[in-house]
């Protein structure tokens, strides 16, 4: 399985190398209570756990936050990611629910001026 970034907004995959910018993935700090919730807080995705199988991308993190050893970059230990692209200013979806979508259409279906009713 590819990994890919979760944070909002961000479409950065593995799968999908771009070759003018070099991409790396790091997992969420899970065993680290406080670390956790300092990310979450900042991706606005307070009511969200990831899975150990879930990553974020060094584009959201300060340059401030890595060690470089031997050429490698490492994520530091109390690094937390900064950088986020928030398109409604919540972090949130509106709608989750195809139900709550239908509902919405409806609504604004009806609303139209000279709209046959």
């Amino acid at each position: 399985m590819p990994k890919y970034c979760t944070a909002p907004n961000c479409s950065n995959s593995a799968g999908h190398p771009n070759p003018n910018k070099k991409i790396s993935f790091y997992k969420f700090p899970l065993h680290d209570p406080d670390r956790l919730r300092q990310w979450l807080v900042n991706m606005r995705r307070e009511d969200w756990l990831p899975s150990k199988y879930q990553h974020l991308c060094n584009e959201h993190f300060t340059p401030s936050c890595f060690d470089l050893r031997w050429g490698i970059r490492y994520l530091a230990s109390d690094a937390v990611p900064t950088l986020f692209q928030h398109s409604d200013g919540s972090g949130k979806r509106k709608c989750t629910d195809k139900s709550e979508r239908k509902a919405k259409r409806g609504a604004r279906g009806s609303a139209r001026p000279g709209a046959a009713g």
